[in-house]
């Protein structure tokens, strides 16, 4: 399960996320909605330990991301805006290819 409780991040004056709070149960699908600008990319990034958050606390299968960022990055695969995938592969191959890469 992921759990975050009201995690806020600034960059220089510009607040980023305030209080963003939610929790992600295990085996359900969670989407994070929101226009350009809302914080979407942020909050992921402080979920996959890129960037610490200013405030609140974040975990990711009872590990804090503050505390255990390498056992949070154990429990789970990221795939940024610039996706790095091969077109002409399907996303199940794409999948299976990084996956025998790892």
């Amino acid at each position: 399960m992921i759990q975050v409780e009201q995690l806020g991040k600034s960059f220089g004056a510009v607040e980023a996320i305030t209080d963003v709070s939610f929790q992600a149960r295990d085996q359900r699908i969670t989407a994070l909605l929101g226009p350009n600008g809302a914080g979407k990319s942020t909050t992921l990034r402080i979920l996959s330990t890129v960037i610490t958050a200013d405030t609140g606390t974040a975990s990711v299968g009872g590990f804090s991301v503050a505390e255990a960022p390498m056992a949070v990055r154990s429990e789970i695969g990221v795939l940024p805006h610039a996706t790095g995938l091969y077109e002409r592969l399907s996303a199940r191959e794409n999948i299976r290819y990084y996956g025998e890469l790892h």
